[in-house]
């Protein structure tokens, strides 16, 4: 009996700890807020960096092959074209490249919100007080669904990297979480 309530203690202490942690953030003194509503999306690349590399590298080797085949058969004309294709090629995946860190994060809690965007090199935020946010629901040119969220005089569009579904469950969501107003 004394043996089970040590263990009991023992357990019992650590999750106590653990469930204030997460209440309480150690290093500004402030509780934390459950998030009413969290979203992180990234973009979905199948193709990693080498593997970037060594399709580069296949399709480089198989079109000089090609071109110097054609060189000797007297087409010499061919190999500057050919240089150039593989330059595209790797134009292109040097700028998928730098998208590969794109994500976009919306976090709502009781109080306040945060949407973050990462596109490329430059990343835009918008945050404030949830109560004052409102977000607007419609259709882009191209017929697909679009969500804004906007405060104050910004307005951003949510949703980019995420499919016309994905899109209308995060409208779902974000009617129980903001304001709906619209155009």
């Amino acid at each position: 009996m004394e043996r089970s309530s040590l263990l009991e203690r023992a357990f019992a202490i650590p999750a106590t700890i653990s469930s204030l942690a997460r209440q309480f953030d150690m290093n500004h003194a402030t509780l934390i807020e459950p998030p009413l509503l969290s979203i992180a999306t990234y973009q979905n690349r199948s193709l990693s960096k080498r593997g970037r590399r060594l399709w580069l590298v296949l399709i480089a080797a198989t079109v000089f092959i090609v071109a110097s085949g054609a060189a000797l058969a007297g087409a010499w004309i061919i190999l500057p074209f050919a240089g150039f294709e593989v330059f595209l090629v790797w134009l292109a995946f040097h700028i998928l490249a730098r998208h590969d860190l794109d994500y976009e994060s919306l976090v709502v809690t009781k109080s306040d919100f945060k949407w973050e965007l990462r596109n490329g090199l430059e990343t835009e935020l918008l945050e404030g007080v949830r109560d004052w946010a409102r977000f607007c629901r419609g259709n882009n040119k191209f017929g697909s669904s679009k969500i804004q969220l906007m405060y104050g005089k910004n307005t951003v569009v949510v949703g980019r990297l995420m499919s016309a579904s994905q899109r209308g469950a995060l409208e779902g969501q974000m009617a129980l979480v903001f304001r709906c107003v619209t155009h």
